[in-house]
């Protein structure tokens, strides 16, 4: 049992102290806010005070985690011998308050600050403080929470951190169900004629071809990925795009019965989950549509969700989940970088810091997508590869959960995806 001394017990002091014990390193621990009673105290000790007590480990607060609102905070980096640490003083034991150092990570304080946009309104990975000093790749709240148990000489009693911890999740976005097929005659028919027009006469035959039923659709890779990924505890997890039009929104499939059957066969085989449009993070009814569009089909609640784009606004887009029932989200992951967003490798309760408050929203954090190695990171399949052993590896180390995302168009193995179910097919291996 850990006893932590703090004068003053706030909602965001207690969150963070439950992240560090109870979520990473999996060990019992109690507050205490009489100091008297905590230096009577034996056993593991933290003194989270302005306070100098002797022979009792002493982390000094920053101060953020006694605030009620948002303030436009520039933390001091410094090193925790190898590791970077952030709100950094000069403390022996523990050169940095974690407590805060943590909570500004996971809350993903810095974006509810001012930054520069990208395109579509995100918030980037560059403009972050963990890409910035070089920590986005590594799993930073894990490895300090694992550095602090050292301190405290507690390694073999945090759970949470052994390797048997360690669990793999798939997870698969469908923005288009089909890519030739099920979308209508009229845009199969206007699409033959673009092909013929641009003379691209081999997408012309390949389009026929499927159309006619000669060939499979290049996107419908269901059966395949059923059949690779078999893991009943823990099962692919869908997130399928609801949305009939727009620019960036185009499912053409939603009104047909082939997709409903779709919808269907997916959620006996894995778990499916809505992916708001791009157009919902801004209306609340266009929201609650596709989330009632889709519990619908499935007769059920619809409790899983991830963003089309990775469009997170904060608190916003949460509160409008939890308003519409949803109980988890895997949006938390950058597009044009690989890594860690929240700077941890496992799942937690979003901390809403406009009401200061707890929330029941679990958020999944992922760390790898198909496209942001295609794409930004221009990376080749074989690149690619090293990336998944990278964090299978890693993540391994720290009992963390390894989350990846992929597009069932990616897997078929053809133009700019060749070689790439390949890959798809060595990761799962490594985390069989």
């Amino acid at each position: 049992m850990i006893v932590i001394y703090t004068p003053e017990l706030s909602l965001r002091i207690q969150y963070a102290f439950k992240l560090v014990f109870s979520e990473v390193l999996g060990v019992e621990y109690s507050i205490s806010t009489d100091l008297n009673t905590f230096i009577n105290t034996e056993g593991g000790r933290i003194n989270y005070s302005q306070n100098k007590l002797s022979g009792i480990i002493g982390i000094n607060p920053s101060g953020l985690l006694e605030e009620k609102s948002i303030k436009n905070w520039n933390p001091l980096v410094g090193k925790w011998e190898e590791l970077p640490v952030i709100f950094a003083n000069d403390d022996h034991s523990v050169p940095f308050d974690i407590f805060s150092a943590v909570f500004f990570l996971v809350t993903r304080y810095e974006e509810y600050l001012p930054f520069n946009p990208d395109q579509y309104g995100r918030f980037m990975a560059e403009e972050s403080l963990s890409c910035k000093n070089g920590f986005l790749r590594f799993p930073i709240v894990d490895l300090w929470c694992k550095k602090l148990a050292t301190v405290l000489k507690i390694n073999n009693q945090c759970k949470n951190l052994s390797e048997n911890n360690y669990r793999f999740r798939l997870t698969i976005d469908i923005d288009y169900p089909w890519l030739f097929r099920n979308r209508g005659w009229l845009y199969a028919s206007g699409s033959l004629m673009r092909e013929l027009v641009r003379f691209n006469f081999s997408q012309f035959t390949e389009r026929l071809k499927v159309l006619t039923g000669y060939n499979p659709d290049p996107a419908d890779n269901y059966d395949f990925i059923s059949e690779t990924w078999d893991e009943p505890d823990h099962p692919v997890q869908y997130f399928i795009l609801c949305r009939h039009k727009g620019k960036l929104d185009p499912n053409r499939s939603v009104n047909r019965k082939v997709f409903h059957c779709l919808i269907q066969e997916l959620d006996t085989t894995g778990r499916v989950g809505i992916h708001p449009s791009f157009v919902s993070r801004t209306s609340d009814n266009k929201l609650k549509q596709e989330i009632s569009y889709l519990s619908g089909v499935l007769k059920r609640d619809i409790i899983s969700s991830r963003q089309h784009f990775l469009c997170l606004k904060f608190p916003d887009t949460y509160l409008n989940l939890i308003k519409f029932g949803i109980k988890e989200d895997y949006s938390m992951g950058y597009s044009s970088q690989t890594g860690f967003r929240a700077g941890i490798a496992r799942s937690f309760n979003f901390f809403d810091l406009i009401n200061n408050k707890e929330t029941g929203l679990r958020v999944f954090p992922f760390q790898v997508m198909d496209r942001t190695l295609l794409s930004y990171m221009k990376l080749s399949p074989d690149e690619a590869l090293k990336e998944f052993e990278y964090y299978t590896g890693l993540i391994r180390s720290i009992g963390g959960e390894f989350i990846c995302l992929w597009h069932n168009d990616s897997l078929s193995d053809r133009g700019e995806w060749q070689g790439w179910k390949n890959v798809f097919k060595k990761m799962i291996d490594m985390n069989s």
